[in-house]
């Protein structure tokens, strides 16, 4: 996607009508993948770097091990202009994603230091650029470095692999001879895992013997990673499905095993400490306790660069993991067995960060009595709240008897939502169609994800209606690139009305109208764009700008917390610096031009 240069960028706005006419004669575009080296310690650089798109971490070595802390650089800031004139770069700056960056080649960039006086301070000890790169705050160490490592051949395990007939016996000896806690059962076109907890359960509890198939006993469904993947990721497979290792595949081949305990020996996470006290945690009150480290977690992430997919990952499963089992401890063994328990909206999509408010629902199975089923959602409703989660002012909550129903009389009111087409049914179905199971039985939730999909989209008067609440609201960007209202010096925008539900509105309809069952907006776009609803140009927009709007607005939310006031999804344009103004610019456009797209498409335009 074309970024146009920004000629009123620190320090270019500082040189003269003649000398930015040179600049631009002479600018070039530089693309770096993840991982990529872009100047090495010790090296002459060749041109001065501006960020367009993406990060980089400068890393200072000493015999040639990084030490010190890593400085990042994101859009729309210089690095190392400094070596372009004392020779030799002091520190290796290093892609941590896709990047992009304008070159500026050396010679120019020599000719207008020694030119112009006041661009030449820009780079001098003390001036701009150094404050800005000391403005950037980095994550400590071992976080810094955990964010950026991988899963390569240094941290693999070579999994022990038996074959289809081997016998319980057979594998428990491979493994204590092996000093395996776990391998792989590998036959008939399939790969199995057996874990020690496995086969303790399979003779101790189950009544199987020695000489019995080990492949009886093996868990098909592997979860894992593909080589070269962010640790990140794994560590977060493992939070969500309360696991301690995951396979690793190489164009569909396994070639190795990660560990929870070789990912921890290297990075001390807060992420898992918080996720170990919610494993011991047996009653609601600890859950709590664990909770209240999540907003610390969120701080450190998003000061260290955690790209936003990544950070929404995370909080997703730690929270999913808290409501899961607040419910569980909670609620009867029966009902826990006749009962989904489900998320909605942000927290369905997997997209909430800060704990808002809940926003949940029931699904009982069809004939099933619960006597105490008030009694018990209520404290529920109130554990949740002890754990940071208010209620939701709408009442879109298990304590209200609207959202608890059995599968049959969810289908039943879902299809008269869909019949009656008013305002509060369509922003119900909508609600609805961002579900997400988190307790209970997970297969409950089917039908009434299929009734919710067919209400919205069987009907193309309906859907039309359903997809104009995207547009609804106005993108406040103005002429000359102004954003906020007309006449306000210093407007407040609502990132939530403005951009956010645009885009994840939108995205929805066009999923429900697709048949796709995708909640995540991320995980749309990538699914819209593999049917050729939406260009590969439009999916790199409306990813970017999603989460330009997301990070602006958990920011905004963390100084609000910080000041005592409650969060909300308001930004004050004033308060932000020129590099996330730009970005908040760039990102309404995308918004803007969704929007037109979604009225083309939906004919919203006609009467």
């Amino acid at each position: 996607m074309h970024h146009a240069f920004n000629p009123a960028l620190a320090p270019f706005d500082r040189l003269t009508a003649a000398q930015s006419e040179r600049l631009a004669a002479h600018l070039d575009i530089a693309y770096f993948p993840r991982g990529r080296t872009i100047i090495a310690a010790g090296e002459r650089p060749e041109a001065l770097f501006v960020v367009v798109k993406g990060t980089v971490a400068a890393t200072q070595t000493a015999g040639g091990a990084k030490c010190g802390p890593a400085v990042h650089f994101g859009p729309d800031q210089t690095f190392d202009a400094p070596s372009l004139t004392d020779g030799r770069a002091e520190r290796t700056y290093t892609a941590i994603d896709e990047t992009v960056c304008y070159a500026v080649p050396r010679p120019l960039v020599r000719q207008l230091l020694h030119d112009n006086p006041t661009f030449a301070a820009y780079f001098t000890p003390g001036g701009e650029a150094e404050a800005q790169a000391e403005a950037v705050p980095a994550l400590p160490t071992d976080l810094s470095g955990f964010l950026n490592a991988t899963a390569d051949d240094s941290i693999l395990h070579q999994p022990l692999t038996l074959p289809q007939n081997a016998s319980i016996g057979t594998v428990v000896r491979a493994m204590r001879r092996a000093r395996a806690e776990c391998c792989l059962i590998d036959g008939e076109g399939r790969t199995g895992i057996l874990t020690n907890t496995n086969l303790l359960d399979a003779l101790a509890l189950d009544g199987r013997t020695v000489t019995d198939p080990a492949a009886a006993i093996a868990r098909y469904d592997l979860i894992g990673v593909e080589k070269g993947e962010f640790l990140f990721t794994a560590l977060t497979l493992m939070t969500r499905h309360q696991i301690e290792r995951v396979v690793v595949f190489e164009r569909g081949r396994i070639v190795g095993l990660l560990e929870l305990t070789d990912i921890l020996s290297r990075f001390s996470t807060q992420s898992h400490l918080i996720s170990a006290r919610i494993a011991k945690a047996t009653r609601p009150e600890e859950l709590a306790e664990a909770a209240t480290g999540l907003t610390d977690l969120v701080r450190a992430l998003l000061a260290g660069g955690a790209r936003m997919p990544f950070l929404m990952d995370l909080l997703a499963a730690l929270n999913g993991r808290i409501m899961g089992k607040l419910y569980e401890t909670i609620v009867p063994a029966e009902a826990l067995a006749n009962s989904c328990l489900v998320v909605l909206g942000s927290e369905g999509r997997g997209e909430q960060i800060l704990k808002t408010d809940q926003d949940n629902a029931l699904i009982l199975r069809d004939g099933f009595e619960w006597p105490t089923r008030v009694r018990d959602l209520d404290r529920f409703g109130e554990a949740l709240a002890a754990c940071g989660y208010p209620p939701c002012p709408g009442g879109v909550m298990v304590i209200n008897d609207a959202w608890v129903r059995p599968v049959g009389d969810w289908r039943r009111t879902i299809g008269a939502w869909g019949r009656t087409a008013d305002g509060d049914a369509l922003m119900r179905l909508a609600i609805l169609a961002d579900a997400a199971a988190m307790a209970g039985d997970e297969q409950l939730l089917a039908p009434v994800q299929t009734a919710t999909v067919q209400a919205i989209a069987d009907d193309t008067g309906f859907l039309a209606r359903f997809a104009a609440i995207a547009v609804a609201f106005d993108t406040p960007l103005r002429p000359f690139g102004r954003i906020g209202g007309w006449g306000h010096k210093d407007p407040k925008i609502d990132l939530k009305k403005a951009g956010l539900f645009p885009i994840v509105h939108g995205l929805r309809s066009l999923a429900a109208e697709a048949g796709l069952t995708e909640t995540n907006s991320h995980r749309r776009i990538a699914a819209l764009m593999a049917r050729g609803v939406i260009e590969p140009d439009m999916a790199e927009a409306l990813d970017e700008a999603f989460d330009t709007l997301t990070r602006l607005r958990v920011r905004a939310q963390l100084v609000a917390l910080d000041a005592g006031c409650r969060p909300d999804n308001t930004v004050t344009v004033g308060d932000l610096g020129k590099s996330e103004t730009e970005a908040l610019k760039a990102a309404l456009k995308t918004v803007k031009a969704f929007k037109q797209r979604l009225t083309y498409h939906f004919k919203l335009d006609r009467p």
